[in-house]
């Protein structure tokens, strides 16, 4: 067992002398600070650790919020190496190394998030048009990475500062010239028509509809060619990855047709794989 204690937001925890197993992790607390042990092997400290960690530990203090669950995924990573730099430089190329193995299994894919995404990018690599992209809410920028990998022109862009000069670090590690900008999706510091694609992967669930038609309107102005958005689909919000909406095929066709017949919009379209999808084409 790998054992330490927890810093940042998953440290605020309220004082309890409970602890709690589940079948990767022991939690216990020692007056109000949180300790945590886990039993991974390091071929599973890849990205498929928010899922893990939400699975066992959502239900508890230590990962209720996204800034907690954050920080165990952090501690995790941490625990593999006794340099920082080396324990994320292998939990980068755990992750894609996995995100570039294609599954031979076709249709949906359960539980494992990381082949999800797999199957998620390589759909959306299809529906890239045009040399230069820019993906907004790129979190740990898995996406850009790939893209970068095959000579796209990729920026990058989220409100995390931390994620984006993680960003940064990596892409210059593994030789892939990822640009990173920290910028709100609703009002993206970029230049209108600045990229061939701009894409959006798991955003819109964060936002409210009023943010989310904002954000789509910022990613049309930025582009010149076609946005992409992918969204999950769940029958309630997951908290614990700040979701605040959900949506269904009905609800991503009603707002695509709110962009249906507008003059900056020659094409939309709406599909299902592993979640929805609106794709906008522009003039």
């Amino acid at each position: 067992m790998h054992a330490f204690r927890l810093h940042g937001a998953a440290r605020d925890l309220p004082r309890t002398t409970s602890t709690l197993h589940t079948e990767n992790f022991v939690l216990s607390w020692e007056n109000g600070r949180a300790f945590l042990a886990h039993d991974l092997p390091l071929g599973m400290i890849d990205n498929g650790l928010a899922q893990l960690v939400a699975d066992q530990l959502g239900q508890s203090p230590v990962a209720s919020t996204p800034e907690r669950l954050a920080d165990v995924i952090t501690a995790i990573v941490l625990s593999t190496d006794p340099d920082p730099a080396a324990a994320w430089t292998g939990f980068y190329a755990r992750t894609l190394e996995r995100l570039s193995t294609k599954r031979e299994k076709r249709g949906l894919i359960d539980g494992d998030q990381v082949e999800v995404f797999a199957a998620i990018y390589r759909y959306a690599a299809q529906l890239v048009r045009g040399h230069t992209v820019l993906d907004v809410a790129s979190c740990l920028g898995f996406w850009p990475l790939m893209l970068a990998g095959r000579d796209y022109e990729v920026t990058a862009v989220d409100t995390d500062r931390r994620a984006m000069a993680l960003l940064a670090t990596m892409g210059r590690r593994r030789g892939t010239g990822v640009r990173t900008v920290v910028g709100d999706a609703t009002r993206l510091p970029c230049g209108s028509g600045t990229f061939s694609t701009a894409t959006s992967i798991h955003l819109l669930e964060h936002l409210d509809p009023t943010e989310g038609m904002r954000a789509v309107d910022e990613l049309l102005r930025v582009c010149v060619d076609r946005v992409i958005v992918a969204v999950p689909f769940e029958k309630e919000p997951t908290a614990a990855f700040g979701h605040v909406r959900s949506f269904d095929l009905t609800a991503l066709r009603d707002l695509g047709a709110a962009y249906d017949g507008r003059p900056d919009v020659t094409g939309v379209s709406v599909s299902e794989l592993h979640g929805g999808w609106l794709v906008l084409d522009k003039p």
